[in-house]
């Protein structure tokens, strides 16, 4: 396994693992399928809408000596979760997505597979969108949020 891909495990498992979300509907890249069951067999576990997924979006390298690259990519991490208005689902959405950041923010190395998660002005996961979408026929709660990793090669 290279590189990138111990990187994209090791978001995998850190996501799986925060309470509240279910490992195996945390998706290691954007599922997609033809009709609506299966889409929603990607996604749904008892009854409700409250899946991940992670994709890379951007690689940069950098070269400050010979033969060393430093490798930064940003990660995509999409996620979708039922929404019920008289459960006030968005509040428990939102601590999901918090409870996320912690997670990271607790692991700046991801468990030693890479140097940092701070690069630049940012560190550790980022809230870039939330808002509704519709998944499957269901109202769901959408976020997307954002990662760097930085290692050398």
């Amino acid at each position: 396994m290279g590189k990138l891909a111990d990187v994209r495990a090791a978001i995998k498992t850190k996501i799986g693992a925060v309470a509240g979300i279910t490992a195996a509907n945390v998706h290691d890249y954007e599922r997609f399928d033809k009709d609506i069951k299966g889409m929603r067999e990607f996604y749904e576990v008892s009854g409700k809408i409250n899946g991940w997924f992670i994709r890379r979006i951007r690689t940069s390298e950098r070269s400050p000596y010979e033969g060393r690259w430093i490798v930064v990519s940003r990660w995509r991490i999409q996620g979708y979760y039922s929404l019920v208005d008289s459960n006030a689902t968005e509040k428990t959405f939102d601590d999901l997505v918090e409870a996320i950041r912690d997670a990271f923010r607790t692991d700046e190395t991801l468990g030693g597979i890479i140097d940092s998660t701070v690069e630049g002005n940012e560190a550790g996961i980022q809230v870039e969108d939330s808002g509704h979408v519709i998944l499957t026929g269901v109202l769901c709660h959408s976020v997307r949020l954002a990662l760097n990793t930085r290692y050398q090669e």
